[in-house]
């Protein structure tokens, strides 16, 4: 079973160490990222 999940990130090199963490894990599947909360909540809405 995977779980799946989106990031939210402000910061860059953060963000790109997360994605690469998400999707080198069996276990998530990466919907999307996002650099601020109000495009990830228009994404979580649709």
């Amino acid at each position: 079973m995977r779980a799946t999940c989106i990031i939210v990130e402000d910061e860059p090199l953060a963000l790109k160490r997360t994605k690469s963490y998400v999707q080198k894990t069996p276990t998530l599947k990466l919907l999307g990222s996002f650099e601020n909360a109000l495009d990830a909540l228009v994404f979580l809405s649709n």
